[in-house]
């Protein structure tokens, strides 16, 4: 049947919270499958497994690319929907604007007529700043995009490699280890 706008509205609303809850649980299981690729790493270092620790620095590497994807994806969203917030709050400024002249107008005679022309010019003034001042705030979020965004796959070998290392040295002190630990940094 047909809906009001408040409850299209509300319908909307609900989606919107529905996909934020959805993109915060793939993050919290990129973070349980991050933790585990750590484990497994970590467990194929102490037993000697190269290939098996090159597969977990490969599923880590694309597990953190993937949960930065996620993350600004988020982001793009809660600022979307902020912008489109404040973008309905400028359209009923300017409605309550259009009315309220309107009524001025039928109100006011000639003689009141330059005070009038004052007001809403004073009025449009504070209108056209604001619509300024979202116009600036879209440039800056543009940019701020640009430079969040810029490589979600720059995730350097060092950084992953750090992560499996970390704690594996504390129970293997031997040169052995050391000898593997630096073959694997420098790629060897």
């Amino acid at each position: 049947m047909f809906k009001s706008k408040q409850q299209k509205d509300f319908e909307k609303k609900m989606a919107l919270k529905k996909t934020m809850n959805e993109m915060n649980k793939q993050i919290r299981k990129l973070d349980q499958q991050k933790e585990m690729f750590i484990v497994q790493g970590k467990e194929a270092l102490a037993k000697g497994l190269n290939q098996q620790v090159s597969l977990a620095v490969s599923g880590l590497r694309m597990t953190l690319s993937q949960k930065k994807k996620v993350e600004s994806m988020l982001l793009n969203l809660k600022i979307t929907s902020q912008m489109k917030d404040v973008m309905m709050m400028t359209s009923e400024f300017l409605g309550a604007m259009t009315d309220v002249s309107k009524e001025m107008n039928k109100l006011t005679s000639e003689k009141q007529f330059a005070n009038l022309e004052r007001q809403f010019e004073q009025a449009m003034n504070g209108a056209t700043m604001q619509q300024d001042m979202l116009d600036s705030f879209l440039e800056n979020t543009d940019s701020s995009f640009d430079s969040y965004s810029a490589n979600p796959d720059d995730i350097k070998d060092e950084e992953i490699k750090a992560l499996i290392f970390d704690d594996a040295g504390g129970s293997m002190k031997d040169e052995s280890f050391e000898a593997f630990k630096k073959a694997v940094m420098e790629g060897k």
